[in-house]
């Protein structure tokens, strides 16, 4: 989903309204819906609550150079591998 429909989903009923139409549709026909544009935390709690798990965002996180994500995701491969 469109950021600008993201940021409709804590400013109106309409938003939210509209939101979870397209995310009962793409549920019905086996589809993923990813929210762009979350900005806080009230969004994503939001998106949890209409059934959409997949987000992107400033919220979740911020844009980092290809080199620096190389080394969050091993450090973060890193962490699971030792909670196994």
């Amino acid at each position: 989903m469109d950021k600008a429909f993201t940021n409709e989903l804590d400013r109106s009923t309409e938003g939210r309204v509209f939101f979870q139409a397209i995310v009962s549709m793409a549920q019905a026909l086996g589809m993923v819906v990813v929210a762009e544009g979350v900005e806080n935390a009230r969004q994503l709690e939001l998106l949890e609550e209409l059934g959409c798990h997949e987000a992107q965002g400033y919220h979740v996180g911020r844009p980092v150079p290809p080199g620096e994500m190389a080394v969050r995701l091993a450090a973060e491969a890193t962490a699971l591998a030792e909670h196994v």
